[in-house]
């Protein structure tokens, strides 16, 4: 007799009735890498991009709506401090230029700002801290909060140096 997994079965990551296929997930990434490239063809003067983005002047015949597969236009930028993977601040054309870090709704917002792993998005200067790790200066960056490990008894404070990640960025597209 065969029967369906329970919930709870479902949920039991060493059960038997949990696996993984790895063939799947690469065949979904590679589709995804090669749908985003198709559209990276579509762009006219890209700049970045991202697993779900891309910042370029201009698209031709790119899907735009809610639906599944469709892109969204989040906002047109005037300006861009570009610095590496996930780590950008891009004005939001036509607000005010000042950066608020409190603001929380998305019209109250005048900036993109992208900083993974350094919280910089929280400090009032951050667009311009990124603009000056995208023109080649190392910033010092000290957590607020400390990093954990299963392999340590205490938890640490870690400080990072934040660098431009391109190799030349006299290659970069001028808007």
């Amino acid at each position: 007799m065969v029967r369906n997994p329970t919930e709870d079965e479902l949920d039991d990551i060493q059960g038997k009735w949990r696996y993984y296929n790895i063939a799947t997930a690469a065949s979904v990434t590679g589709f995804v890498r090669a749908y985003l490239y198709r559209v990276l063809c579509k762009a006219e003067g890209a700049i970045y991009c991202d697993t779900d983005s891309i910042k370029a002047r201009r698209f031709s015949s790119l899907p735009v709506g809610v639906e599944l597969g469709k892109w969204k236009h989040e906002f047109t930028g005037d300006y861009f401090a570009i610095a590496g993977k996930k780590l950008y601040a891009d004005h939001i054309k036509g607000r005010p230029w000042a950066y608020d870090p409190k603001a929380e709704n998305e019209e109250d917002k005048n900036w993109k700002i992208a900083s993974k792993g350094a919280n910089l998005a929280g400090l009032e200067t951050a667009p311009q801290i990124i603009e000056r790790i995208a023109n080649g200066e190392t910033i010092k960056y000290n957590p607020d909060v400390p990093t954990f490990s299963f392999w340590r008894d205490v938890p640490v404070f870690i400080p990072r140096d934040l660098r431009a990640t391109a190799k030349d960025m006299t290659s970069v597209p001028n808007l």
